[in-house]
C-alpha cells in the first residue's frame, strides 16, 4: 500500500472508476471534451500524489487528451499550449 494520506487514498480508486466508465463502458466513445476535462481531474491528482510521494515514488500520468505519457504536470501543460512540444515520454 501506498504511504498516502487518508483523504489522498480514495482519490485514486474514484479516478479509476471514472477513467472506466469513461473509457472502458461508454458508448459512444468518449468525445474531446471528455478527456480534456478527466485530464483536468487527472493532473490535480498527479500533483497531489508527486506531492505526498516525493523521494520515494516516481509518478508519470498518462494523458487521455493527448495518448501520450507525461513525466510532469510542466510538460503536460507546455503540450496544452503547444500540442507539437509533446516531450513527455
Amino acid at each position: 500500500m501506498l504511504p498516502l494520506s487518508g483523504k489522498l487514498r480514495r482519490r485514486p480508486d474514484e479516478f479509476y472508476r471514472w477513467f472506466c466508465e469513461l473509457q472502458l463502458l461508454a458508448d459512444p466513445p468518449s468525445t474531446p471534451i471528455d478527456r480534456r476535462l478527466f485530464d483536468e481531474a487527472g493532473i490535480e491528482l498527479w500533483e497531489q500524489l508527486r506531492a505526498e510521494l516525493q523521494g520515494q515514488y516516481e509518478v508519470i500520468y498518462y494523458s487521455q487528451e493527448f495518448a501520450d505519457y507525461f513525466t510532469s504536470p510542466e510538460l503536460f501543460r507546455t503540450s496544452r499550449i503547444d500540442p507539437h512540444a509533446i516531450t513527455g515520454k
